[in-house]
């Protein structure tokens, strides 16, 4: 039987049983929009370039390939300065989620199988995700 307790205090019994998101599920989650804000914000800014310049066409994937990694650095490096431990691993996670992201976009808009560009963008990606984050937790604070 229950007590005749106010709504409001049933309704926060129920709240606290629902399982929370981890904090660091949550800031790789955020640290992760980040890093695609960042890509986003890189595109368009090489888009009107290459719409102002004539520049080669053999020029757009390395060019993929370097926003790709300063997305994955940027997203590592803000994970590792919340969470403020473990940035290698953080950075690692982090640029896997971009990857993931970025290769299923991919697939989906061209349907065209991996290549051997798409391992090295993964492993480029990671590298610069771990050295993100790795600087990141290694970087002193001001305040």
């Amino acid at each position: 039987m229950r007590k005749n307790r106010p709504r409001a205090v049933l309704e926060q019994g129920a709240a606290s049983k629902k399982k929370q998101i981890s904090p660091e599920l949550r800031s790789v989650a955020i640290s992760a929009s980040l890093g695609l804000g960042v890509m986003a914000v890189l595109i368009f800014l090489c888009g009107l370039l290459l719409s102002a310049v004539d520049v080669p066409l053999a020029v757009v994937s390395p060019t993929g390939l370097v926003i790709g990694c300063a997305g994955a650095a940027a997203s590592g490096f803000a994970c590792s300065r919340f969470n403020r431990e473990k940035g290698f691993f953080y950075g690692l996670l982090c640029a896997g989620v971009l990857f993931a992201a970025l290769f299923i976009s991919g697939l989906s808009l061209t349907g065209q199988p991996p290549t051997f560009y798409t391992a090295i963008k993964l492993f480029s990606m990671l590298i610069c995700g771990a050295l993100g984050g790795s600087f990141g937790v290694n970087l002193k604070r001001k305040w």
